[in-house]
């Protein structure tokens, strides 16, 4: 069999040194215009991983930075609780001291007041009322009224009255209250004190007209800041 003509040609081609050098630039050229391509698009590969890795870590601080504010918030909810909590417990407890102390003056005041004899309870029949312990206490610590009170029982005093005294601690329970929200005071007078006709009040049965306090038998009171007197002690001399 004869050989083909072309591709003896062609196979002498490939035996030239020109024709090889030609090749090789030419698979040289193509190999590295695909390698190009292959690193262009290795580069934008690795520019759009870098990009969504950006917004990646940019989203997940976003997401810290909302956590540590819903913490914050969370830790200032908590203290302010706290401290409510803190108020309503000394709130609490100032309350059942004040239920106390009025537990305590109601039921000595009220206590009192019905040990006392029928007529003195008549006496006071326009201001006290029995059978409501509070409304007694709320009554007796009015302005008008606890001078009234006063008025009464120096009255007794003066006639030497059976439940006198009585009268007097009755007084002194309803005061205790009323100085609480008024500028006025019990007179802190002592016993061994010198007489005084401009804050004290002589009672009948002193033994002289003036010199020294032997007993205190009704306080007086008067302002706290002014000195007012409103009432006089009555005292024995």
């Amino acid at each position: 069999m004869s050989e083909n003509p072309l591709k003896t040609q062609f196979l002498d081609l490939l035996q030239d040194e020109e024709v090889q050098e030609a090749m090789f630039a030419w698979l040289k050229k193509m190999f590295a215009s695909s390698n190009e391509a292959v690193l262009e698009q290795i580069e934008a590969t690795e520019q759009r991983a870098r990009q969504e890795m950006q917004k990646v870590q940019a989203e997940l601080q976003g997401y810290k930075t909302q956590l540590a504010t819903l913490e914050q918030d969370l830790l200032n909810m908590q203290e302010a609780d706290r401290q409510k909590q803190a108020e309503l417990e000394h709130t609490h407890k100032a309350l059942k001291q004040a239920q106390a102390e009025l537990e305590k003056h109601k039921i000595k005041a009220y206590a009192l007041f019905l040990t006392l004899p029928a007529s003195l309870k008549q006496g006071l029949s326009n201001l006290f009322k029995e059978g409501d312990p509070l409304a007694f206490v709320v009554i007796g610590t009015q302005g008008k009224n606890i001078e009234m009170l006063w008025d009464y029982t120096n009255n007794a005093l003066k006639e030497n009255t059976e439940g006198a005294q009585t009268l007097a601690e009755i007084f002194y329970a309803l005061f205790a209250y009323y100085e609480q929200a008024t500028p006025y005071q019990l007179d802190p007078l002592e016993v061994g004190q010198t007489y005084d006709p401009t804050k004290h009040q002589r009672h009948h049965s002193s033994t002289s007209v003036s010199g020294t306090i032997t007993k205190v038998l009704l306080r007086g009171f008067r302002h706290a800041k002014t000195g007012e007197v409103k009432r006089q002690s009555v005292v024995k001399i």
